[in-house]
C-alpha cells in the first residue's frame, strides 16, 4: 500500500516540477532578398537573407536602435565588391565600429540582438546544401561545353553560341542530389547554332522531348534550360524564344 502510495506521489512530482530549458535551435531564413548597393535595414527585415551582390563596396547599415531579442538577419556577399556592415551608433560585438566582411564563397553572416546591441557571427555553409540566388555564370563555347556546377544546391549559367559549326554538346559535372539549375541559351548575331544534352545525368525533357532539345535559331534568340537532378536524371523544362 505505502509503495503504491510513494509510486503515486513520484508520478504527480514529474508532472508538477519544471521541465529544463530545451536549447533553442536558430531556424534558417525564408526569405532572401538582392542588394547590388548601399542599404540600411529595416525592422520588418528580420528572418531574411540578404544577398549583397554589389559590383563595388556597399555598406549594409543596421537600424539605429537595436531592435527586440528576436530581431535577426542573415547577409550574404556575392559580389566583387566589398561589402561592410554599419552598426549606425550602436554597438556590434563590442565595437562602434563598421566591420568589413570576408567574400569567401559559401559564407552566410547572421547578425541578431539582444534589443540593446547587436552580435555578428560567421556562419560557413556548405553549398550542397544551401541554394541561394547567384549570377549567371558565363560558359565558354566550342565543339564541347562542360559546366562544372561545383557541387552546388542550385546554379545559374549562360551561354552563348559564338562558335559557328552547327552545334555543340552540353556536358555537366559537380551536380547535387536534389538541386535546381538554370541555362539561359542565347544565339549571337548570326544565330542558327544547336545543342546536344550530354552526359553528366540521364535527360528527360517534359513534354515527351526524351533527352533532346531544339533550341531557337534566329539571331540572338534566348532560350531556357531548367531542370533539377534526382541522383540519376536531369528532369527538365525547355522554354523558347524569350525576345
Amino acid at each position: 500500500m505505502l509503495r503504491g502510495l510513494k509510486a503515486i506521489l513520484a508520478a504527480a512530482l514529474l508532472v508538477l516540477l519544471p521541465l529544463p530549458a530545451v536549447p533553442q535551435c536558430v531556424v534558417p531564413a525564408n526569405s532572401y532578398v538582392v542588394k547590388t548597393t548601399s542599404y540600411t535595414l529595416q525592422a520588418n527585415d528580420t528572418g531574411k537573407v540578404i544577398i549583397a551582390n554589389c559590383a563595388s563596396a556597399c555598406t549594409m547599415t543596421l537600424p539605429a536602435t537595436p531592435q527586440s531579442p528576436n530581431w535577426m538577419v542573415w547577409i550574404q556577399p556575392i559580389g566583387a565588391g566589398q561589402v561592410t556592415v554599419a552598426p549606425n551608433g550602436a554597438t556590434m560585438n563590442g565595437s562602434s565600429s563598421n566591420v568589413a566582411l570576408d567574400t569567401v564563397i559559401n559564407r552566410i553572416y547572421q547578425i541578431g540582438t539582444d534589443n540593446s546591441v547587436y552580435y555578428l557571427s560567421l556562419f560557413p555553409v556548405d553549398a550542397s546544401k544551401v541554394c541561394a540566388p547567384g549570377t549567371f555564370a558565363s560558359q565558354t563555347d566550342g565543339a564541347t561545353v562542360t559546366w562544372d556546377i561545383g557541387s552546388k544546391m542550385c546554379a545559374n549559367a549562360s551561354l552563348t553560341f559564338t562558335t559557328h559549326g552547327g552545334s555543340r554538346t552540353l556536358n555537366l559535372t559537380g551536380l547535387v542530389s536534389g538541386g535546381s539549375y538554370v541555362l539561359k541559351i542565347i544565339q549571337d548575331g548570326t544565330g542558327g547554332e544547336g545543342l546536344t544534352l550530354g552526359t553528366g545525368c540521364t535527360w528527360k525533357v517534359s513534354g515527351g522531348g526524351s533527352g533532346a532539345i531544339t533550341p531557337s535559331t534566329s539571331a540572338n534568340a534566348i532560350d531556357v534550360l531548367a531542370f533539377t537532378y534526382d541522383g540519376t536524371s536531369c528532369l527538365a523544362n525547355f522554354n523558347k524564344n524569350f525576345n
